[in-house]
C-alpha cells in the first residue's frame, strides 16, 4: 500500500505540477505559436495572441512529447469580451485555433548537426504546428481529434500569416480590425462548417464555443474550449539530411485550453516515464485487491 501511495504521488508530481506565472511572448520569433480567434458571421474584428516558442514551450527543446504543463500562459478576458461579447464562452459563432512554423524553404534551418533523426533541437523547414478541435474530454494526455492535411502545402500559408502578425502585433497581441492576412483569411467558416485551413488542413484547425462548459481537463480545471496541438514534421533521415518529399504523421503534443476567466493554458502529454508509473500503480492496485480478496475467502 505504501508503494502504491508513493507511485501515485510521483505520478501526480510529474503530470499535474504547473509552470506558474508564464506570460504571452511580447516579441515574435519565427518558431512561435499564434493563437487566433474570429467570429463568424464576421463582426470585422480579429484577435491573435503569441503563445511562445513551439520548440521550448511546447516541445521542451527536444523530443516531441517532452514538454510540461503551462497553466495560465496569460489572460485575454478583456479581448474576448470585446470580440465575442460578455458571454463569449457561450457564443457558438466564436472560433479559435493555433498555428506556427519556423520556415518554408526546402532546406534545414541551420547546419545538419542540429538534427538527430526526425527529432532535434530545431525543426526542419516546412515543419508545422497546427491544432484540431477536440471532440470531447476523453483521456487527458491522449489525443481526441483526427487532423488531416499536408505540411508542405500549409507551411507557406502559416508563414504568411505569422509574418503579417509580426508586423501588426503589440506586446504579443493583435486585437483590431480584420485586414489582409489576419486569422480569418486562412480559416474560413461557411454556414458553420470549417473550410480547409491554410490551404492544406482539410478538416480545419478551430474549435467553436457553445452553451455550458467543455468539462474538467486535467491540470487546467474546468474549461470552455480545447484544441489538440500537433507537430507535422518534414522527414530527416539517418544521416541528418532533410528529405523534403516525405512528411511525418501528426505527432500529438498536448492540448491548449481556455477557461471562462479567459486564462489560456497548455496541458502536455505526460512523458513516457509517467505512463510507466501509471502502469506500475495499476498493477500494484490490482495485486493488493487480489490479496485482500484471498484473505476474505
Amino acid at each position: 500500500m505504501k508503494l502504491n501511495q508513493y507511485i501515485l504521488s510521483a505520478v501526480a508530481a510529474a503530470t499535474f505540477v504547473p509552470m506558474a506565472n508564464a506570460q504571452f511572448d511580447a516579441t515574435y520569433n519565427d518558431e512561435d505559436l499564434i493563437l487566433g480567434f474570429q467570429v463568424n458571421p464576421t463582426n470585422n474584428l480579429s484577435l491573435e495572441v503569441n503563445l511562445g516558442s513551439t520548440i521550448t514551450r511546447f516541445r521542451d527543446g527536444g523530443a516531441p512529447r517532452n514538454a510540461t504543463n503551462v497553466i495560465n500562459i496569460g489572460n485575454i478576458s478583456t479581448q474576448l469580451i470585446a470580440l465575442g461579447g460578455a458571454n463569449w464562452f457561450d457564443n457558438t459563432d466564436l472560433y479559435f485555433g493555433a498555428a506556427g512554423n519556423r520556415g518554408v524553404a526546402g532546406q534545414n534551418n541551420s547546419n545538419t548537426a542540429g538534427f538527430t533523426g526526425i527529432i532535434g533541437a530545431q525543426d526542419p523547414n516546412q515543419t508545422i504546428y497546427i491544432t484540431e478541435r477536440r471532440v470531447g474530454v476523453g483521456s487527458v494526455g491522449a489525443r481526441n481529434s483526427n487532423p488531416t492535411g499536408s505540411a508542405s502545402t500549409s507551411a507557406s500559408f502559416v508563414r504568411q500569416f505569422s509574418a503579417a502578425f509580426d508586423a501588426r502585433e503589440v506586446s504579443g497581441i493583435y486585437a483590431g480590425a480584420q485586414t489582409a492576412n489576419t486569422w480569418e483569411d486562412f480559416n474560413q467558416v461557411n454556414a458553420g462548417v470549417q473550410a480547409t485551413a491554410f490551404s492544406g488542413q482539410t478538416t480545419g484547425v478551430q474549435f467553436n464555443f457553445g452553451a455550458g462548459s467543455f468539462g474538467t481537463f486535467g491540470a487546467a480545471g474546468t474549461v470552455e474550449g480545447v484544441i489538440d496541438l500537433y507537430r507535422q514534421a518534414r522527414f530527416v533521415n539517418a544521416t541528418n539530411t532533410p528529405d523534403f518529399d516525405t512528411v511525418q504523421a501528426y505527432d500529438y503534443l498536448g492540448s491548449i485550453t481556455i477557461n471562462q476567466a479567459g486564462d489560456v493554458s497548455f496541458v502536455a502529454v505526460p512523458e513516457p516515464s509517467t505512463f510507466a508509473l501509471l502502469g506500475l500503480s495499476a498493477l500494484g492496485f490490482f495485486g493488493s485487491t487480489r490479496r485482500r480478496a484471498k484473505k476474505s475467502v
